[in-house]
């Protein structure tokens, strides 16, 4: 199972793909339409800076179309949205820096290329370098158009400037994200966990049986279930008080997952009463589990005040997967084989009948 980090990284990577890139279409249309401002300064370059205008236009059309195909998105979102920042602040600075002035009133706009990519849940680390490939570039279309040194200079400290800044609002936005998504995950630990004894509850067990149930079908594989019942467990609540009940559900809890694979499903099914759900395994190797949970329970007694104990006993009902089964018949064959457990005397483990 993927650790926490894994799956907030995993998430994140999710919510960029699944981000709307409308406001690449919205850049574009600003980019070719400041063309306008180009003839106002200098007439005489418009019309090379408006293929440059358009070429830039078309990279960011092309990087939105791609990500409206989510399959693509899915892949290849960071990469795309790469392509447009770069894309878009190299193609700005290209138009600028052929204007008269252009350096002085143009190249101010590319700062807040930083900022914005800010905004979209990029990794620090690539957002870093992403914003240093960019001003790497810069650098060298600063240099190519013979911008002195001491402007270019303040520039490319400004735009450091404007990636500190960009990477502080990400790095804010990640712990908002962080908490908001552990708040989830604890909301659906608690909504998937018994409370009492921190197994699975029913409704989890009910989606781990389904997909069990589906996996065993499908690879036609063994599945078996055991169904099992504290036995007096009303006489402990009557002797010795809820608390005392309370701890003795504990206690049997922690003696069947300790028992039970860690690849196995075991939780509360309800009241007393405890499910396990066994994957690749006959009923014979069932009931084998089965006899250790009983052995185990019976072995452990619980410790109580002034040096006393509470022995419990157990009884449990094996069935397994037969095809053409659904869930609600293995488990109603479990409860038949459970029911006769109890009528044998209890503490014992008795085999679900094969469907004839």
């Amino acid at each position: 199972m993927k650790s926490l980090a894994a799956q907030f990284d995993s998430r994140r990577g999710r919510m960029l793909a699944s981000a709307d890139p409308a406001p690449l279409l919205w850049v574009a249309f600003g980019v070719v339409l400041f063309n306008l401002w180009d003839r106002w300064l200098d007439a005489s370059v418009a019309q090379s800076t408006l293929w440059v205008r358009l070429a830039c236009g078309a990279i960011f059309a092309t990087c939105y179309a791609l990500l409206r195909r989510r399959s693509i998105a899915a892949r290849w979102s960071i990469v795309i949205y790469a392509i447009a920042f770069l894309a878009g602040q190299w193609g700005i600075a290209l138009a600028v820096l052929q204007l008269p002035r252009g350096f002085e009133f143009g190249m101010p706009s590319v700062l807040l290329f930083p900022l914005a990519l800010a905004f979209y849940p990029v990794a620090p680390q690539r957002f870093i370098l992403i914003a240093l490939s960019g001003a790497l570039g810069l650098a060298a279309l600063m240099f190519g158009a013979g911008v002195e040194t001491r402007p270019a200079a303040n520039f490319l400290l400004m735009y450091g400037l404007s990636t500190w800044v960009g990477s502080i609002a990400l790095r804010v936005q990640m712990r908002l994200q962080l908490r908001l998504f552990l708040l989830e995950q604890r909301h659906a630990e608690t909504a998937r966990t018994d409370v009492l004894t921190g197994l699975m509850n029913r409704r989890s067990l009910e989606e781990a049986a389904g997909q069990r149930l589906r996996d065993a079908r499908n690879q036609q594989r063994p599945l078996s279930v055991l169904l099992m019942d504290l036995d007096h467990f009303k006489s402990i609540n009557d002797l010795h008080g809820h608390d005392i009940g309370d701890q003795a559900l504990c206690h049997a809890a922690a003696c069947f997952a300790s028992t039970i694979r860690q690849g196995d499903a075991v939780g509360r099914w309800g009241g007393e009463e405890f499910l396990a759900i066994l994957v690749d395994t006959r009923l014979d190797s069932a009931a084998q589990v089965g006899e250790r949970c009983i052995e185990a329970l019976a072995a452990s007694p619980l410790p109580l005040d002034r040096g006393e104990s509470l022995r419990m006993g157990v009884s449990v009902g094996a069935a397994e997967w037969q095809s053409g089964e659904s869930l609600d018949d293995l488990l109603r064959r479990a409860d038949v084989a459970l029911y006769r457990a109890k009528q044998d005397g209890r503490g014992i483990l008795r085999r679900a009948e094969a469907v004839a």
